[in-house]
């Protein structure tokens, strides 16, 4: 595939004194080439006054913090001071996502990324369908959360997806009530609750702030619920109430 040069928009004002005309004007980024030897922006009318809206090829240019300088000439010859601008070039992830090599999975407690108990991808691709068993060995009784998240080729970690559940522990064995997923988090407000292992009603859904204050309360009914909340970028708790269960768990809202 051709790659395409990459272009940003600039646009300029320039006024020369004593009544000379601007007929040139140029261009350059990070390092001055010298009077007329920088790209040369087109000066269609020749005035005193001028707006110059031009397109700066950045091709070749690395990520990161870049200088463009821009200058005029007037009919006479004589260079206008440079005017200076800081931009900031960032370049995408090609639209080929990488493949997806590993998986971790940790209860309640993030241990930091790499850290979590490893699940082995054996073919690595876009997208994988993983079946394994959570260890669930020194767990007490109550309500946990069980974390996943899968790191690309890259090296690049995916958003959480968490999985609520219920272990009850008798004299006979462990018994696990699965209760609801919450994916993806952190989010831009936009995320599923996915209650499809309860096998009740309306579920009551509470997010409050850091400082205890409601920022969205309802009820709801179905098994896929997809939620969408506007608040700003913060730390959230989620509670969701079902009869006599009820879970507690962290929401990240991240634009």
């Amino acid at each position: 595939m051709k790659k395409l040069p990459l272009f940003i928009v600039f646009i300029l004002s320039v006024q020369l004194c004593f009544g000379q005309k601007i007929n040139k004007a140029e261009y350059f980024i990070d390092s001055d080439p010298g009077f007329g030897k920088a790209v040369t922006i087109p000066v269609s009318t020749p005035a005193k006054d001028v707006s110059l809206n031009f397109l700066a090829n950045l091709s070749g240019l690395s990520q990161g913090f870049h200088m463009i300088g821009v200058r005029a000439r007037d009919d006479n010859g004589a260079w206008s001071m440079k005017h200076e601008q800081l931009f900031y070039l960032f370049r995408r992830v090609p639209a080929a996502s990488p493949k997806i090599t590993g998986l971790e999975y940790f209860i309640d407690n993030d241990p930091g990324f790499g850290k979590g108990t490893k699940v082995a991808v054996r073919v690595p691709a876009d997208r994988v369908t993983l079946e394994f068993i959570a260890d669930l060995t020194g767990l007490s009784s109550g309500s946990h959360i069980l974390y996943m998240r899968a790191r690309d080729e890259a090296n690049r970690w995916s958003t959480i997806h968490t999985h609520a559940f219920t272990l009850n522990v008798t004299a006979i064995g462990e018994e696990i009530v699965p209760w609801f997923k919450m994916y993806p988090n952190p989010s831009e407000g936009n995320f599923v609750i996915d209650f499809d292992d309860l096998q009740r009603g309306s579920v009551k859904v509470t997010i409050t702030d850091l400082n205890g204050r409601i920022v969205y309360s309802n009820e709801l009914n179905g098994n896929i619920i997809p939620l969408s909340v506007d608040l700003p970028n913060g730390i959230y708790t989620l509670r969701a109430e079902s009869g006599s269960q009820h879970f507690i768990q962290k929401l990240i809202i991240r634009r």
